[in-house]
């Protein structure tokens, strides 16, 4: 009788409450998303002054140092090391409907910017932009390109960006609020977030957006080059990039957070609505913030200019994989099992 206690305890209770507790549910997204494939291929990020040899691009600001509401030029040098062997843009692949994007953001990680700059018609091989900046801070940027079928991205230095006036409250950038929240308001639609309970570093997970208005009709995103959605993650020290894309097919995860609320309850989705998958291994414990990127249709907003929904997650170190946390059950049981065998075998022997 104690052996068959203990067998039903440990086998229906402790065990599965200890593979829980490290990350081994058997209904974890990697049942659904391949395991450290996530949704398109990420290439290395390389910081673009430790690049000695091969494809770079160079960022320079002009003119510096730049100032708050004031045009900077930035301009992005292809070119081949050593030798400053300049790549005209022709040489490049036309990715996401751009021969470069360019991402940037604020040291507090408050403000976003998705940039393309147009090759310069004096240098075919300089990207060139004009940019405002609306507050002093730190900014930092990631260029990416493609060659031959090979993505390319480079972290570019900061730039710091100085008030105009040493007294002006208003171009203090705000500080930096770290909030879990699943569900956000971007304008006139709410954008909710699922996601698994527990993010393990190193380990794909399935992120999933949901565009619905403020009354709860799901809402059909238009494309924004070549892409429902596009999502960046970033994380809280900067060290971490990560651009990402769709996935090719919708794989929900089961163990997730609570379900959706919206702010009036959900209504009427229109035709063609679907929520937005992404597969993503994050590499490093820590806080990321996501940036999602959309189009409602029949938004009007100018042509190149997204809504951006913004959202915390916290990684965390890896714990054991769905599919060892099972095999570790199966293989606890039958020892169980052998034990228990053993102690009716014992006795029946000694009632004998």
């Amino acid at each position: 009788f104690n052996f068959a206690l203990w067998f039903l305890l440990a086998h229906f209770y402790f065990f599965p409450l200890l593979a829980l507790a490290n990350g081994a549910d058997t209904h974890d997204t990697a049942d659904t998303a391949p395991q450290n494939v996530p949704s398109v291929a990420v290439p290395t990020v390389v910081e673009e002054t430790s690049v000695r040899e091969g494809l770079v691009v160079n960022m320079n600001a002009s003119p510096a140092p730049a100032f708050v509401d004031q045009p900077v030029q930035l301009d992005f040098f292809v070119n081949e090391k050593p030798g400053n062997v300049p790549v005209p843009f022709y040489e490049l692949d036309v990715e996401h409907t751009k021969l470069m994007h360019v991402i940037g953001v604020r040291k507090d990680l408050n403000e976003f910017r998705h940039i393309h700059p147009e090759p310069s018609s004096e240098n075919p091989a300089v990207f060139t932009i004009t940019h405002t900046f609306d507050r002093y801070d730190s900014y930092t940027f990631w260029s990416e390109i493609s060659r031959a079928g090979r993505p390319f991205t480079f972290k570019h230095p900061e730039i710091d960006v100085h008030p105009l006036t040493e007294t002006d409250p208003n171009q203090k950038p705000p500080d930096k609020a770290i909030s879990l929240a699943r569900n956000v308001i971007v304008g006139d639609y709410q954008v909710a977030l699922t996601a698994p309970q527990r993010i393990s570093k190193g380990r794909t997970v399935d992120l999933t957006f949901d565009v619905h208005t403020l009354v709860g009709d799901g809402v059909v995103l238009d494309e924004y080059l070549g892409e429902q959605m596009h999502l960046v993650a970033i994380k809280e020290d900067l060290s971490q990039f990560i651009h990402a894309h769709p996935a090719a097919a919708h794989t929900h995860a089961l163990n997730t957070l609570a379900p959706i609320a919206y702010a009036h309850g959900p209504t009427g989705d229109a035709p063609g609505y679907e929520p937005v998958d992404f597969h993503i291994a994050f590499p490093t414990t820590g806080f990321y913030k996501l940036f999602a990127q959309f189009r409602p249709i029949g938004k009007n907003l100018p042509a190149g200019e997204t809504l951006t929904a913004a959202f915390w997650v916290k990684v965390e170190e890896g714990g054991l994989t769905p599919a060892t946390g099972r095999l570790l059950l199966a293989s606890v049981s039958l020892v169980l099992m052998a034990l228990l065998s053993v102690g009716v075998y014992r006795y029946m022997y000694r009632a004998a």
